[in-house]
């Protein structure tokens, strides 16, 4: 969920793939869902506030029913496969509604 962002904010991206490691399966214990934890690490890079955090959380939720590993498996489970794809993608979504807009690189 953050190593895309790594280069947009300056961040190394083996400092935030350690970082990140014990996110996944919400928090490893069926928790906060990864994306989300993940998506509110990129959030605090971009230097968004607790308004932004906010939003995010109350979009997620209202797009997904939950915050929770446990429950958003329950929800995007499908024919008794379940992937986490969907959830990443959409917040990916999220967060670009969100962002400060990215500006151009200069060229030298």
């Amino acid at each position: 969920m953050v190593l895309p962002f790594c280069e947009r904010y300056g961040v190394d991206k083996e400092s935030a793939r350690k970082l990140g490691t014990h996110f996944g399966g919400g928090m490893r214990c069926g928790g906060v869902c990864g994306a989300v934890s993940g998506a509110l690490m990129v959030l605090g890079m971009a230097g968004c506030g607790e308004a932004e955090a906010d939003q995010f959380l109350e979009r997620y939720q209202a797009r997904y029913g939950a915050l929770t590993c446990a429950e958003l498996l329950q929800r995007v489970g499908q024919g008794g496969k379940v992937t986490c794809a969907p959830l990443v993608y959409g917040a990916v979504e999220l967060l670009e509604e969100l962002l400060p807009p990215q500006t151009p690189k200069e060229t030298p």
